[in-house]
């Protein structure tokens, strides 16, 4: 089973430092429990956006980090919860383009290029099996109007929304270079009309963030 912890540091003043420690320190300092999953990568938020409306409303990305655990039990990290405020959920990985789940069976380390990360919630009142069906029916149109990104998931969140949680999804997509994501991501001003048309019969929000993702463990198939 897949799962995403969302991470993001107690203090605001401290975001940069939890940040640059994740990158530093924290796959030794996670060890132990990453030992016991299938495989494991973090994907750590950078400050930086190419669109003005990414982010939380004081223009801080949503979480710090996010961390892709495979396992069949769920995996305490307590380093990272003394550090930071958590959300654990299972989610059902959907590949819409690129290789199966298993781009963590790449060789640990730095995962070329850069992670678009859209966190999706639902209409009010839209029926969840809908709104899921609705979002696996957009995986052709995503997968040809974002032409340049190498990977696109769709992570099911299995959870049903709450306060904490008020999505039903994240969706990872990869592009090769964080420089070029408004070119790779659209090609016209029509695409993204396009894009817009169809997300708006299910998705009420969407808001993104941009990480470097990194494998910490890897396996021979996921």
């Amino acid at each position: 089973m897949k799962r995403l912890v969302l991470a993001r540091a107690r203090d605001d003043r401290a975001r940069a430092a939890f940040r640059d420690w994740l990158r530093t320190d924290f796959d030794a300092a996670a060890g132990p429990a990453i030992g016991a999953a299938q495989a494991a990568a973090v994907m750590i938020a950078d400050a930086a956006s190419p669109f003005p409306d990414a982010g939380d409303e004081a223009g801080h990305p949503l979480y710090d980090a996010v961390i892709e655990i495979w396992s069949d039990a769920a995996i305490a990290l307590p380093v990272l919860a003394a550090r930071a405020d958590l959300i654990a959920v299972a989610v059902e990985a959907r590949i819409g383009a690129g290789t199966g789940d298993a781009d963590a069976t790449a060789a640990p380390g730095r995962t070329p290029g850069t992670a678009l990360l859209s966190f999706c919630s639902a209409l009010p009142g839209a029926p969840r099996a809908e709104t899921l069906r609705h979002w696996r029916e957009h995986v052709p149109l995503a997968c040809e109007i974002h032409h340049g990104m190498t990977r696109y998931v769709q992570n099911v969140i299995l959870a049903g929304p709450t306060p904490a949680m008020p999505w039903f999804g994240m969706a990872h997509l990869q592009f090769p270079s964080f420089n070029r994501v408004p070119q790779d991501l659209f090609r016209s001003a029509a695409d993204v009309a396009t894009i817009e048309a169809d997300v708006a019969d299910f998705i009420a929000t969407s808001p993104v963030m941009f990480a470097t993702r990194h494998v910490l463990k890897a396996a021979p198939a996921i």
